[in-house]
């Protein structure tokens, strides 16, 4: 089997005329360094943390049930009614439209900007865009929702850390910090102490969040959206802080029709790529350039 058929078979592609982007690019994240030292009991008897262990930095935040049954209810909602934004002046979308899936987080000021690139694109107005949030904000959606250029849809990742805080797949209070070694591990009795990934490091809830919600984005796209489930077209995969250049979907268009004629087959197309060596100083400084 080759690597693109065990793509079609993990995302469960049955359409033969369906041809999946993916831009995979580096997401940097913050690591915390844990300073620890020995063990202490306490008067009954059980295991305590170490002096040194700083349990304010491990120990999940406070929260309101209330903001978070509210917010769980909400995102249900989106879920379930599939809005499609701005359909009265663009119409149904066409069998060969781009289907332009954006991951996101809670970097408005990045998303104002992909907003912005978005809306210069070439043909943007034939495509839909599916905004996949990992965040719920009223400000961020205001700005979602305040798009004119083309169909907007809303999806929303159920399984969030914003809506389980003290809890799997959020943090929970028996994880394992994430650069512990095993032996301070096994003293402090957090959870899976004894098999932490090959290169020696505990469950990240942060990056847990990122891997889950791309997998539920690809599965609900492809097989539960309404509007795409059994849509013909390319489908293009970004994320919130991506600049997009004006002839995106007419180079997509221009490599699905090169494949076609050679027989190519191809299964992924890559509209670009990140250097290890580029980081978001570097982006950001690159944007603010363009803004001069």
């Amino acid at each position: 089997m080759t690597v693109n058929e065990k793509w079609k078979v993990s995302l469960k592609l049955s359409r033969p005329r369906t041809t999946l982007m993916l831009l995979l690019f580096v997401s940097t994240l913050t690591v915390f360094l844990l300073l620890l030292d020995k063990e202490e009991n306490n008067s009954d008897g059980t295991k305590n943390f170490p002096r040194s262990f700083d349990i304010a930095a491990h120990t999940p935040a406070s929260f309101d049930a209330s903001a978070v049954n509210f917010i769980k209810a909400r995102i249900g909602k989106y879920n379930s009614d599939q809005v499609i934004l701005n359909a009265d002046l663009y119409g149904s979308l066409k069998d060969d439209a781009v289907v332009i899936v954006i991951q996101m987080h809670d970097r408005i000021d990045y998303l104002r900007r992909t907003i912005d690139s978005l809306s210069k694109v070439r043909f943007i107005s034939n495509a839909l865009l599916v905004f996949s949030h990992d965040h719920y904000d009223d400000d961020i959606n205001l700005t979602v929702q305040a798009i004119n250029f083309t169909r907007v849809l809303q999806i929303f990742y159920p399984h969030s850390i914003q809506t389980h805080p003290n809890e799997f797949p959020g943090q929970s209070p028996l994880d394992c910090p994430k650069d512990i070694k095993i032996p301070m591990a096994l003293q402090i009795g957090c959870a899976n102490a004894k098999h932490p990934d090959p290169y020696g490091h505990y469950r990240d809830y942060k990056l847990t969040q990122l891997k889950h919600h791309w997998w539920w984005k690809i599965n609900v796209v492809f097989n539960h959206l309404a509007i795409s489930k059994t849509h013909g077209g390319m489908f293009l995969f970004i994320e919130d802080d991506h600049y997009v250049v004006e002839d995106a979907i007419h180079m997509l268009k221009i490599m699905e029709t090169t494949s076609e004629r050679e027989d190519k087959r191809c299964g992924i197309f890559s509209l670009g790529e990140a250097s290890e060596k580029r980081g978001y100083k570097h982006e950001s400084r690159a944007r603010d350039d363009l803004d001069k």
